[in-house]
């Protein structure tokens, strides 16, 4: 197997582990924004998404170990190795948060505008596709419009955040409500910043320039 198909096999794997993440992330914000408890449909098996990131990393030591690369495959390389830790994190974040609405459904309080939540869901999911699509495209005016908007997700938590810290103060709400729900939104607002993450590491493939590290 020569090196463009190793490269393009873990590509491949990449992908898969967007897709799996993806899908975990879509069940885990359903099940927390439902009103029903359609526990089985919030399935997550994030050993699936782990085992994607031990390939990945396996494939790019092999390639580091045994090949001459030079400077273009040695940034998909060192990108790819990078980007997957993120990648495993959101799959992480999924799990989170569904373990994180058992508890709130079990409360049966409210303390949070859904809208509002449901409208900073639709923020973080177009960030991480379009952080996915500008990996597979290695798009990098895409990559950076991703990086760009990381400001307004954190606005719109901040507000969420405020009115949920205002109910909890009034004692509308019990404390382990408004723990478990400080909890699923700091999930939420850090799958952006790893969509971002994402995106910076696509700008590092394709340009050889990192925000915190130097050209290769």
């Amino acid at each position: 197997m020569n090196l463009d198909q190793e490269l393009a096999y873990i590509n491949e794997e990449i992908e898969k582990m967007f897709s799996l993440t993806r899908e975990f992330l879509r069940r885990a914000l359903v099940y927390y924004l439902s009103n029903e408890d359609s526990r089985f449909d919030a399935e997550i098996d994030d050993d699936q998404v782990n085992a994607c990131e031990r390939n990945v990393e396996a494939w790019c030591l092999s390639i580091l170990l045994k090949e001459k690369v030079y400077a273009a495959d040695l940034r998909r390389v060192t990108g790819a190795l990078k980007l997957v830790t993120d990648i495993e994190r959101i799959g992480d974040h999924a799990r989170d948060i569904k373990e994180a609405a058992d508890k709130i459904k079990g409360l049966n309080e409210k303390g949070v505008d859904l809208a509002q939540v449901q409208e900073l869901v639709d923020w973080v999911l177009k960030l991480y596709d379009d952080s996915v699509k500008s990996f597979v495209n290695y798009d990098t005016d895409l990559a950076e419009q991703v990086a760009s908007h990381d400001n307004e997700v954190d606005n719109k938590y901040d507000v969420i955040m405020s009115d949920l810290i205002k109910v909890a103060e009034n004692k509308e709400i019990s404390t382990q409500y408004a723990i478990y729900q400080t909890l699923v939104l700091k999930y939420i607002e850090r799958i952006a910043d790893h969509a971002v993450n994402i995106a910076e590491w696509v700008v590092f493939i394709k340009n050889g320039f990192h925000k915190d590290s130097i050209i290769i």
